[in-house]
C-alpha cells in the first residue's frame, strides 16, 4: 500500500471579515469595561476602528478590529 500526499497549487484564501451591518454575525465579542471612553480610546490606539453605523445608541459601542471583525464594548453592569 502506498501512501499519497495531496498537494495544492492554489493556496488557502485567506479569512475575510463580514461585510457587516449588511450580513448577519455568526457571532461576536461583547466586552464591558468600567471606563468605556478611556477604553475605546485605548482600542482605537491599538488599531480598532469606529464604523458610523451604531445601533447600540448609548448602550454600546461597536468597533472593529484590524482585520475588519465587529465587536462591543459597553458598560460594566
Amino acid at each position: 500500500m502506498t501512501a499519497r500526499r495531496r498537494t495544492s497549487s492554489t493556496p488557502p484564501s485567506p479569512s475575510r471579515p463580514p461585510n457587516w451591518p449588511e450580513d448577519e454575525l455568526v457571532f461576536h465579542l461583547d466586552l464591558a469595561f468600567d471606563d468605556v471612553e478611556a477604553a475605546e480610546k485605548r482600542l482605537i490606539g491599538l488599531g480598532a476602528t469606529k464604523p458610523a453605523h451604531q445601533p447600540g445608541g448609548e448602550h454600546w459601542t461597536v468597533l472593529l478590529d484590524p482585520s475588519g471583525q465587529p465587536f462591543c464594548i459597553s458598560a460594566n453592569a
